[in-house]
């Protein structure tokens, strides 16, 4: 009598009929076969006999698996066997997964316990980070097991394209940019307090710190404040009013007269500000009622006085938001980027002005700030030309290092068009952010194709049914997602509409306002693998990148208008995704001179790349794309859209 079983990790077990027999029932189950347990269990007997017979004191749980489908066949229950191998199968996947976790985690234990070769503080990981890594992986894993369709899993795991953030798979949203204006007028809630709206930059700055770890809350990828300049503007002017009405006060005060003259200047229409003559020649005509005083006296110091007291508040308002911002990101995993450069007012200037001195200074030890990502955006008019007003400000920006630039002028852009670091673009103020992101291996195909163009478009259109398949399973469980469950993003009325929603609606029509990334990579290699491994010069191979693009772009732009929601083309850059597009065709063909060789090219760049192939491959990658330059002057009147300098 069998007593008790070998499992796959050597330990030993009871022998346990009655999991067989639930096993085998499972399987007469999912073939909808009117078979009671009562048989299940005879064939579990037959199955122990089997075992017995062949004299097996402690028998595997391999063997006994096999030994179940050997007695299905012969017994005649055919199609219950195939079940039971496919559940088998399943429980083997769901097993090895479990096991594959297990061992991340333990690799990053081991990894986080052993002593880093660099002791710089930024490499080192603490308990918190630690635990982040636990949850990540197991998060990921969770999703490859139990939530990925087997499709997907499959494209995911033989390296034809690269599901990104399967950690957050079924959570949340990619990214979203933050209009401070709108959050800002009359206040928000956070999760235990109202915040009343701010009335200086000292307090626009802190809270849109407070607004970033809000958003990283309800979106696991990049988090971007558009017209930055222009939303903390206000928070100049309302500091610049409150201390030019406290400061006169004062005076008049100390000028032994009534200060109930103030009231009345508050009442006017017109107000104080770093610039508004109106408000000088109201506020003199009241004053000059008042015996006693000289008027002009005090208009210049009060207004000299406020306006070097609001230049400093704003200095250091900017300098604490880079502090802020940088200590945030000790808990704050998505990136951060501000958008600004297009705001001609005085107090929008002295942000601007501000934040790149703070920028220069650098930090507690001059480090220079790597957070967030600062996007000048440049447009003819405003600073673009030596005779714009804003002009010194952007050649202010040039002397900084990874500074990021919009292009406002050039390709379909426009004053509400809005990118975030990485380049991904959108192309008016109705989107709000990017859903999720999907990268394809154009490498595989083109190998796969062995130079035959027609084979290979044939298979990219497979592919790109695929990808949209995977993403509509994706969106599907987005689509169904609580207005509840985003409360900084849906309550406060930051994505579109989400103010006219029950919190217990879905999420289906809001997420339309998004778009859905399709990105891939080693665009170079797949020219050269496409044509023969023969590319006879610089044009042709540009060409047929280019045409590799379009079409890409074309069969996007169809299934957005066929379902209703925007699939943009996005030129990523992504050092891993192209490291594991290579090793996942190194397993396949081995070595292919000049393509499996070296890490695929980031992005679309071919051989012998130049400034022309980027404009007219930045025109067909409607999601955008980092071009990287070290002279950004020259970019001005190309159709380049977006760059960062190097």
């Amino acid at each position: 009598m069998i007593k008790y079983i070998r499992k796959r990790d050597g330990r030993m077990d009871e022998f346990n009929l009655s999991k067989i027999t639930a096993a085998i029932f499972k399987s007469f189950d999912a073939t909808e076969a009117e078979l009671t347990i009562d048989e299940a269990k005879a064939i579990a007997e037959i199955v122990e006999e089997k075992l017995e017979e062949r004299g097996v004191e402690m028998p595997t749980v391999e063997l006994v698996q096999d030994t179940v489908e050997e007695t299905l066949i012969e017994s005649g229950y055919v199609r219950v066997a195939k079940a039971y191998i496919l559940y088998r199968a399943d429980r083997t996947r769901s097993r090895d997964r479990k096991s594959r976790l297990m061992k991340t985690l333990e690799e990053i234990t081991k990894e986080d316990n052993n002593t880093p070769v660099s002791l710089d503080k930024k490499d080192l990981s603490t308990s918190k980070d630690t635990l982040l890594k636990y949850g990540k992986e197991a998060a990921k894993e969770f999703n490859e097991m139990f939530v990925l369709s087997e499709n997907a899993f499959k494209a995911q795991q033989s390296g034809d394209l690269y599901i990104y953030d399967r950690d957050e798979y079924t959570l949340s949203v990619d990214s979203i940019h933050l209009d401070l204006s709108k959050l800002f007028y009359g206040g928000f809630d956070t999760k235990y307090t109202t915040l009343r709206e701010p009335n200086s930059i000292t307090s626009y700055a802190d809270l849109a710190v407070v607004a970033i770890s809000l958003a990283s809350h309800d979106v696991h990828g990049e988090i971007s404040i558009s017209h930055f300049d222009s939303s903390m503007a206000e928070g100049v002017r309302k500091s610049f009013k409150r201390k030019y009405f406290t400061t006169l006060k004062t005076c008049l005060q100390l000028e032994g007269v009534d200060t109930s003259v103030i009231n009345q200047l508050k009442a006017l229409e017109v107000k104080p500000s770093l610039t508004n003559k109106a408000y000088q020649v109201k506020e003199k005509a009241i004053l000059s009622s008042i015996e006693g005083i000289n008027v002009d006296r005090i208009q210049k110091y009060v207004t000299s006085l406020v306006q070097n007291q609001v230049i400093r508040d704003t200095y250091q308002a900017m300098e604490s938001f880079l502090h802020q911002v940088n200590l945030a990101k000790e808990n704050i995993t998505n990136p951060i980027s501000i958008v600004y450069g297009l705001d001609t007012s005085v107090e929008g200037r002295l942000v601007v002005k501000s934040l790149l001195e703070a920028t220069r200074n650098g930090l507690g030890k001059g480090e220079t700030p790597v957070h967030p990502v600062q996007i000048y955006c440049v447009k003819k008019g405003v600073n673009a030309g030596i005779e714009d007003v804003n002009y010194s400000l952007f050649k202010d920006t040039l002397s900084l290092a990874h500074m990021h630039y919009e292009f406002v002028d050039h390709l379909d852009n426009d004053i509400h068009t809005l990118y975030d670091s990485q380049g991904n673009r959108l192309e008016n103020g109705d989107s709000i952010g990017n859903l999720f992101t999907t990268a394809v291996n154009l490498v595989r195909l083109a190998i796969e194709s062995k130079g035959e163009k027609h084979a290979f478009f044939e298979a990219l259109d497979h592919l790109l049914e695929n990808v949209v398949t995977i993403s509509e399973e994706r969106l599907e469980i987005l689509n169904h997602k609580k207005v509840y469950q985003y409360p900084f993003l849906m309550k406060e009325g930051l994505w579109k509409e989400s103010e006219n929603k029950e919190l217990t609606d879905d999420l289906e029509d809001l997420l339309k306002a998004g778009t859905i990334s399709v990105s891939f990579s080693g665009l170079e290699e797949t020219v050269y693998a496409l044509s023969g491994f023969n590319i006879e010069s610089s044009i042709d191979s540009n060409n047929l990148a280019l045409e590799i693009l379009q079409h890409m772009k074309d069969f996007l732009e169809e299934v957005s208008k066929k379902n209703g929601i925007q699939y943009v083309l996005t030129g990523k850059s992504d050092p891993y995704i192209d490291e594991h597009f290579t090793n996942s065709d190194l397993t396949y063909y081995n070595i292919v001179p000049k393509v499996t060789d070296h890490v695929y090219t980031s992005s679309y760049h071919t051989l012998n790349n130049n400034k022309l192939f980027e404009e007219k491959a930045q025109a067909i990658l409607t999601g955008g794309h980092c071009y990287k330059t070290s002279d950004i002057l020259s970019l001005i009147g190309t159709n380049i859209g977006y760059a960062v300098k190097e």
